[in-house]
């Protein structure tokens, strides 16, 4: 049953299908979660003479709590404002038509606004919930692994072959980083600002551009809106939190399912 049904000029809302549809999208990602962390994470060995898995432990340029309050604010920000100079200059298409939940009138601007922003969460958590589930089933240890682990001598290493690859061993360090130091791909702080950074930018395209009319102010945005989104992507290899491939793949996934989010609504 669908959310929106226009009758002439007049669109009602249908909001105990829109609760239901909040409801359910919070709840798949809240069971999905919580099966993925009852799976655990693959416990992957690793070969003595391992480069790339040696390089000290370096705290974050931007933590996961700053990258996500970032992230939803600059789409919520966004879509607040742009759809604000919308109405201001009464650009928008639909600008004859009612919108109604029963019989109380609705405004145009809350509906566009809260349209948008639900649209943007989908494709949130489908990403959210897609790069839980690869760095649990994958276990790619991340740069820093060695120093987060702190692993007891390994006879293997110290005796034999420094090439033997070592599937059993025990960790020193924090559980909890140990844990965390086997999630390297893909890269969550990317591919989640990636998908934050191009959904904003397309949506600027589509909704600013036309109310705006200045295509330069636009490409600017973007830009800047790109280049903080590149920033924070490259700040996880430069903290030896991942390794190049990993931010590579989470900017790709990132993107496209950020391509996709804006074309079942824009």
């Amino acid at each position: 049953m669908e959310v929106f049904r226009r009758t002439g000029a007049v669109v009602n809302i249908n909001m105990p299908i829109a609760i239901t549809n909040v409801v359910l999208l919070y709840g798949f990602f809240f069971i999905i979660d919580y099966a993925i962390k009852v799976r655990g994470i693959t416990q992957r060995g690793f070969f003595c003479v391992d480069p790339s898995i040696h390089y000290t432990k370096k705290s974050s340029t931007v933590s996961s709590l700053e990258h996500r309050i970032y992230n939803i604010s600059l789409m919520v920000l966004s879509v607040i404002i742009v759809e604000a100079l919308r109405q201001f200059r009464k650009t928008n298409r639909s600008s004859d038509l009612t919108y109604r939940i029963g019989t109380t009138k609705i405004p145009k601007y809350l509906v566009a606004v809260l349209t948008f922003i639900g649209y943007s969460q989908v494709g949130y958590i489908v990403n959210e919930l897609l790069v839980k589930f690869v760095k649990g089933f994958i276990g790619r240890l991340r740069p820093n692994f060695f120093a987060v682990c702190d692993p007891l001598p390994i006879k293997q290493c110290e005796i034999f072959d420094p090439n033997t690859y070592v599937d059993e061993y025990f960790c020193q360090g924090v559980e909890d980083d140990v844990e965390e130091a086997r999630k390297s791909f893909y890269s969550g702080h990317s591919t989640v600002t990636m998908y934050c950074a191009f959904w904003t930018v397309l949506y600027l395209q589509a909704r600013l551009k036309p109310a705006l009319r200045n295509n330069v102010i636009v490409a600017i945005l973007q830009t800047l809106i790109m280049a903080g989104g590149l920033f924070i992507c490259c700040s996880r290899i430069s903290d030896n939190k991942h390794h190049s491939s990993d931010v590579f793949v989470g900017i790709v996934v990132g993107m496209s399912l950020a391509s996709i989010s804006v074309s079942l609504i824009v």
